[in-house]
């Protein structure tokens, strides 16, 4: 259930199209996260952008007829409003998807506690099999970060430039292609590695000390050294006993 909507009395972004609307249906890239899962990415629904005009709610009905479950909407209100989808969340809402609103500033530098929050919400969505989709303005920016993040938080292998190239070969070569995210990606897994070396030494010097054995090794060598001088002399005798009693006569 989305936690702020828009009031309904307000009117849409299709009230207020002067010209023709795109009519071709949103584009959603379909990046795999793991073995078994993937996330969406598209560009803002019903969005009214220099000499784009798309319909909010032939937007909104296509996302549901796709069976879109989640809907992350990465855009402040602000931005919103500036882009005449003001209506956006409330109209997800309305069709039975659920909202999660993760405002991301796109002037500003990405926060990585932020970051982290979004990418918990997210994850519980895509790894319950819930059809998901990351939305900003478009696609390639603040979208393609977190589906980004969720590969490297997902697959702790990789590097921060392999999992840039999994979005880029889904979602297109511009994904991603700002100087600011391509530092953050990195940044973000350095800080993730340090984070997993602090917690193995935490872990480590919280570990008890290993007991001291209690064994006598030295009493059980000697006792097994008396027993194997023992055995070894009465070989010996038995020996030259046989030797002697199979003796040729003169």
């Amino acid at each position: 259930m989305v936690k702020y909507l828009v009031s309904s009395d307000e009117d849409s972004s299709d009230d207020e199209l002067d010209g023709p609307v795109e009519q071709a249906p949103i584009a959603v890239g379909w990046v795999k996260v793991d073995e078994e899962h993937s996330v969406g990415i598209s560009s803002l629904p019903g969005c009214v952008y220099g000499g784009l005009r798309r319909s909010l709610r032939y937007d909104v009905d296509y996302l549901r007829d796709m069976g879109i479950q989640e809907s992350f909407v990465l855009c402040p209100f602000s931005e919103l409003r500036a882009m005449k989808v003001r209506n956006l969340m409330w109209e997800l809402d309305e069709v039975g998807i659920n909202v999660h609103h993760a405002p991301i500033n796109p002037a500003a530098d990405l926060d990585l506690a932020a970051c982290n929050k979004i990418l918990d919400d997210l994850q519980e969505a895509v790894l319950a099999g819930k059809s998901t989709v990351l939305h900003c303005l478009h696609g390639c920016g603040r979208s393609s970060v977190m589906a980004a993040l969720l590969i490297l938080r997902l697959n702790s292998e990789l590097s921060a430039d392999t999992a840039i190239d999994i979005v880029r070969n889904y979602y297109g070569p511009s994904a991603i292609c700002s100087v600011r995210q391509y530092n953050f990606m990195r940044e973000y897994q350095e800080r993730v590695l340090e984070q997993e070396a602090s917690q193995a030494a935490a872990a480590a010097a919280a570990a008890p000390p290993a007991a001291a054995s209690t064994e006598e090794p030295m009493a059980v060598c000697a006792e097994d050294s008396m027993a194997a001088t023992a055995a070894a002399a009465a070989v010996v005798t038995v020996s030259t006993t046989s030797s002697s009693s199979a003796a040729p006569a003169c």
